[in-house]
């Protein structure tokens, strides 16, 4: 099947597709969508049916009998991607200075602008927690995958280091230092080290951001 589904559903291959069968299948409906690549091969009757871009047929039901008597074909369901949000409310407190909610528990961190600029720095700048958010985030991810072959991180420290660009100015380099203090083989270091690179922050990121990972394991394995 050429093309792919728009939004939250990840277009699949189905087997011996034909007329209005080559419409991408989610959660047991069909969905046929213009942005297909390829001409529109439905059948008369599909086409007579539709009611807007997407148009939405229940596989048993409501799907025009001549698609149903169609040739046999083998339908790969798919399943939404899930989408996970978080609400946090910011409120601004004068000063340069912005009190952020986190809505689910209730916690509270108060940012400031760096001293010597237009703040106080009495606390983390934006760009800092973006340098919070992938340190913790790497050594979050890593342990994960630890515990999941049977290793404890607890002890382990990250470092990040925070560089700033000029032009524009931006953050230009985040350098990351992992110490870990527990024998650990290996083959399972060089498994934790690609883990902490597929961290969700390190991926998010912009590219123009050089981000290096440096591991120090204080203590030798097996």
């Amino acid at each position: 099947m050429r093309g792919a589904l728009s939004g939250d559903h990840v277009a699949t291959a189905a087997h011996g597709m034909k007329a209005c069968a080559r419409r991408p299948w989610t959660n047991g409906h069909a969905f046929w969508s213009p942005n297909l690549a390829g001409s529109d091969n439905r059948c008369a009757r599909c086409r007579r049916a539709s009611r807007g871009p997407d148009v939405n047929w229940s596989v048993r039901g409501q799907l025009p009998r001549s698609c149903r008597t169609s040739p046999r074909i083998e339908l790969l369901k798919l399943q939404p991607k899930e989408r996970w949000m978080v609400t946090i409310n910011i409120r601004y407190e004068g000063e340069f200075r912005c009190r952020a909610i986190h809505e689910p528990s209730g916690g509270e961190l108060v940012t400031d602008n760096p001293a010597g600029g237009t703040g106080k720095g009495q606390s983390f700048s934006p760009t800092d927690l973006v340098a919070a958010a992938l340190g913790t985030c790497i050594i979050t991810t890593m342990a994960i995958k630890a515990k999941s072959i049977g290793i404890d991180l607890a002890g382990a420290t990250a470092q990040v280091d925070k560089e700033m660009a000029i032009a524009p100015r931006r953050i230009g380099r985040l350098m990351t230092t992992v110490r870990v203090a527990c024998p650990i083989s290996d083959r399972h270091k060089k498994v934790l080290e690609a883990t902490a690179f597929s961290c969700l922050v390190h991926k998010s990121l912009s590219h123009e951001i050089e981000m290096p990972i440096e591991f120090r394991w204080e203590l030798g394995g097996p």
